[in-house]
Order: C-alpha cells, then sequence, then structure tokens
C-alpha cells in the first residue's frame, strides 16, 4: 500500500488496486474513496450499487468502476447528494477528498510535464495525470504551468504560471503536502517559501495552482 494512502498499513485483507493509467502514489480507487474515507456505503454491495446507478461522476464523466483511478486534484461529484471533493494532500502527504463548492468542482487543475507539436498549428499537450489535450500553437503555456479546465463547457480557462511567486503544492519528495510561495528558481531547482521554512526541491515535484 502507498504511503500516500490514507489507511492503516495493518487490518486489510484484501484492499482494491487501482486500474492502469496513473502512478498508484498519486490516486485512490474508488471503492476507498466511497466506502472507507467518505463513507456513503458501508459494504462494497452497497458501493457497487452505487457505481451502478451512474451516481459518481469524476471530473464530469460518470464512473461504474470500483477500482477507478481518481487522481490527485481530480473532482469527484455526488450531485444527489448535493457533494462535491477534490482530492488533495494533506501536510502529511496523505491523500484525502476535500470537500468543495459546487462552482469549485466545475474547475480541474492539470500540471503540463510535456508538449508535442503534432500538426501545422496544433500541440498536444500531455499532463501530470497522463491525460492529455489539443491546443493552438499560440498557447501560451509552458511546461510546468497549470491549465485551468472548464469541466461543464469543455474549455480552458485560464494558465497558472510557474514563476516566482506562484502557490505550489509539494507532491514528492520528503516535504510532500507542504504548500508555500516560490522564492527562487535556478535550472531545475526551485526554493518554495512555506509558513515555517524555505524548502529547496526539483520542479517535478511540484503543483503549481491557485491558494
Amino acid at each position: 500500500m502507498p504511503k500516500t494512502w490514507p489507511l492503516a498499513r495493518k487490518g486489510y485483507k484484501y484492499i482494491v488496486k487501482p486500474l492502469a493509467g496513473k502512478k498508484i502514489e498519486f490516486c485512490l480507487p474508488a471503492m476507498i474513496i466511497l466506502r472507507n474515507i467518505l463513507k456513503i456505503g458501508r459494504t462494497r454491495k452497497e458501493i457497487k450499487k452505487i457505481l451502478q446507478e451512474k451516481d459518481v461522476l469524476v471530473n464530469g464523466k460518470i464512473i461504474s468502476e470500483e477500482a477507478y483511478p481518481v487522481g490527485f486534484y481530480d473532482i469527484i461529484s455526488l450531485p444527489k447528494m448535493e457533494k462535491y471533493y477534490r482530492i488533495e494532500l494533506s501536510g502529511k502527504g496523505k491523500l484525502s477528498p476535500i470537500e468543495i463548492s459546487k462552482e469549485k468542482a466545475m474547475k480541474r487543475y492539470s500540471k503540463i510535464v510535456n508538449k508535442t507539436i503534432i500538426k501545422k498549428n496544433k500541440i498536444q499537450i500531455n499532463f501530470q495525470d497522463g491525460l492529455n489535450t489539443l491546443a493552438e500553437k499560440n498557447l501560451q503555456a509552458k511546461v510546468n504551468d497549470c491549465i485551468v479546465f472548464d469541466l461543464q463547457n469543455k474549455k480552458i480557462l485560464k494558465i497558472i504560471p510557474f514563476e516566482k511567486g506562484s502557490h505550489v503544492i509539494i507532491i514528492g519528495g520528503k516535504h510532500c503536502g507542504k504548500e508555500g510561495n516560490i522564492e527562487k528558481i535556478e535550472g531545475d531547482i526551485t526554493t518554495v517559501k512555506t509558513n515555517s521554512n524555505s524548502i529547496k526541491t526539483i520542479k517535478q515535484n511540484l503543483f503549481v495552482c491557485e491558494k
């Protein structure tokens, strides 16, 4: 069991493993979230029934698989219950669904990890969660920036740049889960100013977002 999962490391004979597609340390299977953390059902059977009734959405898409991988900063919507959650990291580096408003649940944040020109005026943007999208070649977005998507209208709302002063979450290394603002960028090393101290880490370990 990954250290980022918010479960006791002992006491479970069987744990549902997430389907392939996302790094296991950065996602949780839908069953674990719905039954063990949110407790919207007591048994596996109850959760499977809820999923079969199409009552659960992730990033605006209905899911039915108990092992569906719900990743860092993914949005979980339970419209019949009028409950919405975003998967975040606690200060101790544990993945956890945090309740948010319906308005916030309409936005999704994705970190750019790669850009590839595939057509004359189009680029493919690859994200940290394994997904990708096509955009105009002149889109002013760089690797490590964060794109904010409108899940309802399927469009890009804005780009949050990876630059000095930007708010970031540390998503890797021994300081995983801590937040702060970028203080200095020197090549691949970035200094993050938190409430208590300054932390140096590589860009790969940082996720830029709104505070």
